[in-house]
C-alpha cells in the first residue's frame, strides 16, 4: 500500500509540474514566401494597438499591423530585394525585437531582429556549398580603453590550421557606433562573404 501511495503522489507531482509548464511556442516569424513577400507575427493578446518597422523603410515610419485569432498580429511586406533585414515591432508604444525569432543584431543600444531574403542564385553573403573557414572569438585588454576587456572575432581561411608556419595578411574591420564586434559576421556574414571569394578565386589567403 506505501509503494502505490508513493507512486500516486509520484505521478500527482509529475502531473503538476508538466501542467504548469507552459505550451512550446508554434508561431512563425518570420515567414518568407517564394515570392520574397515576408510575413512577420507576433503574439500579444492584450495589445491595442502593434505595428512594425524594416530597415527597408523611411525613418520615422511604421507599418500598422492587423490582430488576428489568438491575439496574434501579423503583415506581409514585398517582395523585398534579396538581402538582409533588420526589423522591430512597436507594441502599445514599446519598441522590442521578435521574440520568437533567433537572429538578432546586437547592438550597443537597443537591438533588432534580422530577417534573410535570399538571392537565387545565391548570393555572395549566402553560405554556399564550398569550403569553410573558421571563426574564433578572442578577448584582448585594450591599452587605449582604460584596460578595458573586449571581444575580437578572427577569421581564417580555410586549410589555414594545417600549415602553422605560414604567414598570412591581416584585414581589419571596425564597426561603427552602436554596433558591437560580432556584427560583421553575424549580421554581415563576412566569413561566408569570404569563403566565396576564395571558392571562386576571386581573393587568395596569401
Amino acid at each position: 500500500m506505501r509503494a502505490i501511495r508513493t507512486l500516486f503522489t509520484a505521478f500527482s507531482l509529475a502531473t503538476a509540474i508538466v501542467s504548469q509548464t507552459p505550451a512550446p511556442e508554434t508561431l512563425v516569424s518570420p515567414e518568407v514566401h517564394p515570392d520574397r513577400r515576408v510575413t512577420f507575427r507576433a503574439r500579444a493578446p492584450k495589445a491595442a494597438d502593434v505595428s512594425f518597422f524594416g530597415d527597408w523603410m523611411p525613418v520615422g515610419t511604421q507599418q500598422k499591423m492587423g490582430k488576428g485569432a489568438e491575439g496574434v498580429w501579423s503583415v506581409t511586406l514585398g517582395p523585398l530585394p534579396p538581402s538582409i533585414y533588420l526589423y522591430s515591432f512597436t507594441i502599445d508604444g514599446l519598441t522590442a525585437a521578435d521574440p520568437v525569432n533567433p537572429r538578432i543584431k546586437l547592438r550597443a543600444r537597443t537591438s533588432a531582429s534580422m530577417v534573410e531574403v535570399p538571392s537565387d542564385p545565391p548570393a555572395l553573403w549566402q553560405a554556399r556549398d564550398v569550403p569553410h573557414g573558421a571563426v574564433e572569438i578572442n578577448w584582448r585588454k585594450s591599452k587605449v580603453l582604460g584596460g578595458e576587456t573586449r571581444w575580437i572575432w578572427i577569421y581564417t581561411p580555410p586549410g589555414y590550421e594545417k600549415d602553422s608556419g605560414r604567414r598570412y595578411p591581416v584585414l581589419y574591420l571596425f564597426h561603427g557606433s552602436n554596433d558591437t564586434a560580432g556584427g560583421w559576421t553575424l549580421a554581415r556574414q563576412a566569413n561566408f562573404i569570404l569563403d566565396n571569394l576564395l571558392a571562386e578565386k576571386k581573393s587568395v589567403p596569401t
